[in-house]
């Protein structure tokens, strides 16, 4: 069965959505609405229809999906909107700025019967994929602690990114991507959240943002985002008592050292430094280490995967890779990483 699919908001991301959901089979891009007249008459160039208003969109009875794609203040109320017209609804990260928002959207899928998910593309990203991999597999043994960051160096943002009021700022842009990945991959409960944000260059936003996440186990998670950070960090650090793995970049490079001796009993000879000598930090003899290549994920870092998926649950044969419910853990968190962040204090939870 073919889906005619609607896009709302034809900036950035929904260009994206318009340029590549008909790549799949069983969804036809079918229109566009915005508020920009530009942007329509680009839509129109495109050769989907062109609204100039929402109703209109909505009034289209061949469209049965819709792709929100605006900035994050106006999410909650066109996705209510077009739950209650029949639509089913896709809405750009994040879904909302709060959980009571994010709530109020999922009531009304519930009511309507419609379909409601959140475009979480990064569950596809290759460096995410191989983490994630590794770790079910046992590479690293018992993990307990997990580094996950994103560092930019141009300092700004663009258009309305820079706008607290429209849902600017780095914790709203990367923290729904970075939180969703760990809580894929370290499933327990979590019960602390520490959070602190920076206005580094931008006057509006904060820019730079740190997030520190404990789980039920004592496993933790470092969360990193900044616009500023001219010396970039590693994608990815994850230790655990059975090896360690870095990764640099979102292109998936890096690698797995593994405890080959199993903590056995070597000589561990002093090293002299600068600033006196040291044994518990001497370099480990190269024999007693296992280094491995990244674990491969061939086949499964195609974003498109999340549109096939849903033509798939729309057409009843399977069930939705981004569920709701895993939205709005992510949602609590970052509801507690402003809190945090205000306070001063990590907050105590059950997420």
């Amino acid at each position: 069965m073919e889906h005619n699919l609607g896009v709302i908001g034809l900036g950035f991301m929904g260009s994206y959505h318009a340029n590549n959901a008909g790549k799949v089979e069983g969804m036809h891009v079918r229109a566009v609405y915005d508020i920009r007249e530009d942007r329509v008459q680009r839509g129109e160039e495109m050769g989907l229809l062109g609204y100039r208003t929402l109703d209109e969109l909505l009034a289209d009875e061949k469209i049965d999906v819709v792709v929100i794609a605006t900035p994050n203040l106006y999410h909650p109320e066109l996705a209510v909107k077009c739950l209650e017209a029949g639509k089913h609804v896709i809405c750009e990260k994040p879904c909302t700025m709060t959980l009571a928002e994010f709530d109020i959207i999922a009531t009304t899928a519930e009511r309507c019967q419609k379909l409601f998910t959140v475009h979480q593309n990064r569950r596809w990203d290759q460096d995410y994929l191989q983490v994630k991999k590794a770790v079910e597999a046992g590479d690293l043994g018992e993990v307990h602690m997990f580094e996950s960051r994103i560092h930019g160096k141009n300092g700004r943002f663009l258009e309305w990114r820079d706008n607290k009021e429209l849902g600017g700022g780095i914790f709203l842009d990367w923290a729904p991507h970075l939180v969703d990945q760990i809580l894929q991959i370290q499933q327990e409960k979590v019960v602390s959240v520490y959070a602190q944000m920076f206005k580094v260059v931008s006057n509006n936003v904060e820019d730079y943002a740190k997030l520190l996440l404990r789980f039920e186990s004592g496993c933790g998670a470092l969360i990193e985002a900044g616009t500023l950070c001219l010396c970039n960090g590693p994608r990815w650090v994850v230790h655990g008592n059975g090896g360690s793995m870095t990764i640099d970049g979102l292109a998936g490079k890096g690698q797995i050292i593994k405890d080959k001796a199993h903590l056995s009993d070597w000589n561990m000879d002093y090293i002299h430094t600068a600033q006196g000598p040291t044994r518990t930090m001497a370099p480990r003899p190269v024999e007693t280490l296992e280094f491995m290549d990244l674990p491969s994920v061939e086949g499964k870092t195609d974003p498109l995967d999340f549109y096939r998926n849903l033509v798939e649950v729309l057409d009843g044969k399977a069930e939705l890779i981004v569920q709701p419910a895993q939205v709005r853990r992510v949602m609590q968190i970052i509801d507690a990483a402003f809190e945090s962040d205000r306070t001063g204090q990590s907050l105590q939870v059950s997420i």
